[in-house]
């Protein structure tokens, strides 16, 4: 139980808040109101199996520099709490349970499954050469919503693109802020975060320029897909919780994200049951 615990404490499994939400919300749009419990589940396997093999990607990526940051040296891989070795065949596991989800789903789910796969991949290896890493994440979790539609309709919806572009705006904001804690640690190793490579001010700028990207982005999609009170006052306080990662002296990163996400969702929920 003790290593479990470390596993999950590992891979920040409680983050599987930030993307999941989003691919139920693109679900429950295509459904337009609750889903059939086969594709619910096959959607819920799927993203958190993707999420873990990409967190556990992330971490064997990054061993090195986590052992050397302050933040990070004390995070169980980069205390060699859990063997790289089992790290790799967790992620391979995850992969495995990941494509038999997405085939479980239906055909279109398992021919466009190598994309995510690619993307996870090739992400921990991006802040080694350009600061465009942040927006990469965000349209890693960009496709969370595309892919809970494509799990409903069989196809590639036009109609959850606002939502899509939303997710990728916040995910990009957030991550610049996030990667204010490590602006002088990037710096000093030559990584290419936004923080580290434009300043601390320019990050900030540009993640408030993202988060407002982001809520437009919401409000296009409650335009385009007719929805009503409940979705509009979920917004509406999601975004307020967002602001409060530019409040001074924040640094719960995961609280208002969390929220965020589990806000809207259950908004636009609400939406489409009650209307």
């Amino acid at each position: 139980m003790r290593r479990v615990k470390t596993f999950l404490q590992a891979i920040k499994f409680e983050h599987t808040l930030f993307a999941l939400p989003f691919a139920y919300l693109g679900l429950f749009l295509g459904e337009q109101g609750l889903p059939r419990f086969r594709v619910f589940f096959w959607v819920t396997l799927a993203m958190v199996a993707l999420r873990t093999a990409g967190m556990i990607a992330n971490r064997l990526a990054d061993f090195e520099f986590d052992r050397r940051n302050p933040r990070t040296q004390l995070w169980p891989v980069s205390q060699g709490l859990i063997s790289r070795r089992w790290l790799q065949l967790l992620a391979a596991l995850s992969l495995a349970i990941y494509f038999l989800a997405c085939a479980s789903l239906n055909t279109l789910c398992f021919a466009l499954s190598p994309i995510p796969c690619l993307m996870i991949l090739t992400y921990p290896y991006l802040k080694r050469f350009t600061w465009l890493c942040h927006i990469f994440l965000g349209a890693i979790l960009a496709l969370a919503p595309l892919g809970g539609w494509a799990a409903s309709r069989g196809v590639v919806g036009l109609e959850a693109l606002p939502l899509a572009f939303s997710v990728l705006f916040w995910v990009a904001g957030f991550d610049i802020l996030y990667a204010l804690q490590d602006e002088e640690f990037d710096r000093r190793e030559g990584l290419f975060s936004i923080p580290a490579h434009f300043g601390r001010k320019a990050g900030l700028l540009l993640a408030g320029v993202f988060h407002v990207l982001a809520v437009a982005s919401l409000v296009w999609l409650g335009q385009s897909a007719g929805l009503h009170i409940y979705y509009w006052a979920a917004m509406i306080l999601a975004s307020v919780v967002m602001l409060q990662e530019y409040l001074p002296g924040v640094r719960l990163w995961f609280i208002p994200n969390a929220a965020f996400s589990v806000i809207l969702f259950f908004g636009t929920w609400l939406d489409l049951t009650l209307r």
